[in-house]
């Protein structure tokens, strides 16, 4: 899994996780090992920030927060299951 997006007093660190990102996709890949992007899913591109409406304070999580990262991560984990059941 990536890193998240981040917002308010976190927001600043949205480069240094976005870079740690590509680090993380590259390893997965190298060991192929399944990836999954939550940064780009959370990220609000004209401010840089996670989206308002799925954080409580820029680092936590709404209730619609949980639901897109459930939705980002369904597929690949239904993917990963049906290898096995």
């Amino acid at each position: 899994l990536s890193l998240t997006a981040m917002g308010k007093d976190w927001a600043k660190n949205n480069e240094k996780a976005s870079f740690n990102n590509n680090i993380i996709k590259k390893l997965a890949n190298k060991y192929e090992y399944e990836f999954v992007d939550l940064f780009t899913p959370l990220l609000n591109v004209e401010t840089q920030e996670i989206y308002e409406e799925y954080t409580t304070d820029g680092g936590h999580f709404t209730d619609a927060g949980y639901e897109i990262l459930t939705q980002t991560i369904t597929p690949t984990l239904e993917k990963i299951f049906s290898l096995f059941f």
